[in-house]
């Protein structure tokens, strides 16, 4: 299937994947069908009671009113947040909105060289998780 494609194909679970909208079709409803077959094909849909995408609230992660709007829908406490993302900027609004717990994804496609994140602890792979939190917590404890 990915030798004959036109456009990119999910093959290892590695890289971006870029998905392209046809102009005639409507935006909700292909973000909808891209975020359930990325949920189903990593098997992680399970693990979340609610995604809400930047889509659905109309506005970039980079901007405080996205914060605003997802603290409206969904109330949490930035103290006790964990966020994780590949996008520096993103990470530092998260920041300035006082989410505490930040982890970077330095790679997030398999074909570029790694981005530096040494400005926020970073997360290579889902495993690395557990670390972040025992580590935290052993922090907490001293």
């Amino acid at each position: 299937m990915q030798s004959e494609s036109r456009v990119p194909v999910f093959a290892h679970l590695e890289g971006i994947c870029h998905v392209y909208i046809d102009e005639g079709a409507d935006p909700d409803k292909a973000e909808a069908v891209t975020l359930n077959a990325k949920m189903r094909r990593t098997g992680i849909a399970p693990l979340f009671d609610r995604i809400i995408s930047s889509h659905e609230l109309g506005y970039p992660k980079e901007k405080d009113r996205f914060w605003e709007l997802l603290q409206d829908i969904e109330p949490f406490a930035p103290a006790k947040t964990l966020f994780i993302d590949d996008n520096l900027d993103v990470l530092r609004a998260a920041a300035a909105y006082g989410i505490s717990h930040l982890l970077a994804v330095p790679k997030p496609d398999s074909t570029l060289e790694p981005v530096d994140t040494a400005e926020f602890p970073s997360l290579h792979a889902f495993e690395d998780i557990l670390g972040y939190f025992q580590q935290t917590h052993q922090a907490k404890a001293s």
